[in-house]
């Protein structure tokens, strides 16, 4: 197996629901990094905006439809809003075993992926230690960035 076909083989398929301040420049960030950027999920006008210039790649899509596309799911939601989404998607069926669930909310930690977990999926919070303003500005910031992971 050549260099080309290890990269090509550890890239995975990302989708990123809430593509605001955050969403969209983490999203950029494992983009950057070589993974596969495959869907979005963004509410607003701003954030649909937003998805389309930093994830280009990116189709738009409800958050169950990104899950299903996705090897690692970024949730980028409102704090308020995380716990039910966790829930929701799995009352839907979407999380499949061997997912990975990541979200950078600072009001929670891995308790709130509890439900993804149980259906097999591998939770993972990030907490960086950043203002995000949802500008390109913030992808250059990013690289500096303290992250506490849990």
């Amino acid at each position: 197996m050549t260099s080309d076909n290890v990269v090509r083989a550890s890239r995975l398929r990302v989708g990123v629901i809430g593509a605001g301040r955050v969403g969209s420049v983490l999203g950029h960030a494992l983009a950057a990094a070589g993974h596969d950027v495959v869907a979005a999920s963004a509410v607003s006008r701003e954030s649909v905006r937003r998805a389309r210039l930093m994830l280009p790649t990116a189709a738009l899509r409800p958050a169950d439809e990104v899950v299903a596309a996705s090897d690692l799911v970024l949730l980028a939601v409102p704090d308020d809003v995380l716990g039910g989404l966790v829930v929701g998607l799995g009352e839907t069926g979407a999380w499949r075993p061997g997912q990975i669930v990541v979200h950078p909310s600072g009001a929670h930690g891995l308790s709130v992926l509890a439900p993804a977990h149980a259906a097999g999926v591998l939770p993972l919070a990030l907490h960086p230690v950043m203002t995000f303003t949802g500008r390109p500005e913030d992808i250059d910031r990013l690289p500096g960035t303290t992250f506490g992971v849990t």
